[in-house]
């Protein structure tokens, strides 16, 4: 086999392998976003993230194995990667990740909650008394009103 036809066949290795790389990585910001939901205006921000990214990704892989120059079969690479990681993992990557992902938020949570009691207790009793003491601080001043009348 000659050298040039084993160099094409690693670059169309490379790109499949980068289109397989791309889509577990949109698959994680997919959980992220399914675990932490927020707005539409971070997801445009995490996706401009996201495409700015993949198209260095794709640029550095054209220019340090093909010279910079753009070859389709490299698109057909990236596509196939693409297309086998969406059909195959991908559904079950989200699907566990998300769930996962639930679960640690909610054990988090939990503990960020116990470990919290000692401050909420001390806050609550601070606005009881805060509370008794402006109530009493009402009557007084009543009492003082009435007396002065």
């Amino acid at each position: 086999m000659s050298s040039e036809i084993a160099r094409e066949g690693t670059f169309w290795l490379h790109s499949v392998l980068l289109g397989m790389a791309v889509t577990l990585v949109y698959d994680f910001l997919r959980i992220f976003r399914r675990v932490f939901p927020h707005g539409i205006f971070w997801i445009s921000i995490e996706d401009l993230i996201y495409w700015c990214v993949v198209a260095g990704s794709f640029f550095s892989l054209l220019y340090l194995e093909n010279n910079g120059t753009f070859r389709w079969f490299c698109v057909f690479g990236a596509a196939v990667g693409m297309l086998v990681v969406k059909s195959t993992a991908s559904p079950f990557l989200v699907k566990a990740g998300v769930r996962f992902g639930l679960w640690i938020k909610k054990v988090i949570s939990y503990v960020a909650g116990w470990l919290m009691r000692p401050v909420k207790y001390t806050l609550s009793n601070r606005k009881k008394r805060f509370f008794e003491n402006f109530q009493r601080c009402q009557t007084e001043c009543k009492n003082f009103e009435k007396a002065v009348d």
